[in-house]
């Protein structure tokens, strides 16, 4: 027999987002996850979770500094945003699954 489930008894948007930025802080403990935050949010009535993307920035030291990007100001490292969407479970707000997003 399946278990009917209200409405009421679900957490709400702001809960979720918050779950999932938990939860991605625990997954990579002890590293920096610069500019973290929340990029979109969807609920998934068919599976009864929150998909949550977030964002963070990610910097690499190139391996050797050009003399000249150097003297024009420029900079040898190379930034860019990486994107995690974490399933939120509506009922229990426990994290299901973490997946890379492309764009």
């Amino acid at each position: 027999m399946a278990i009917q489930r209200t409405e009421a008894e679900q957490i709400d948007v702001k809960q979720a987002v918050q779950k999932a930025i938990a939860y991605i802080r625990e997954l990579y403990q002890g590293e920096a996850l610069p500019n973290l935050r929340l990029e979109e949010v969807e609920f998934s009535e068919s599976d009864d979770r929150w998909h949550v993307t977030v964002g963070y920035t990610v910097t690499e030291q190139g391996e050797q500094s050009n003399a000249l990007i150097t003297a024009l100001g420029g900079s040898a490292t190379r930034s860019w945003r990486e994107y995690k969407i974490i399933e939120i479970d509506a009922y229990t707000g426990a994290a299901r699954s973490m997946k890379i997003r492309k764009l």
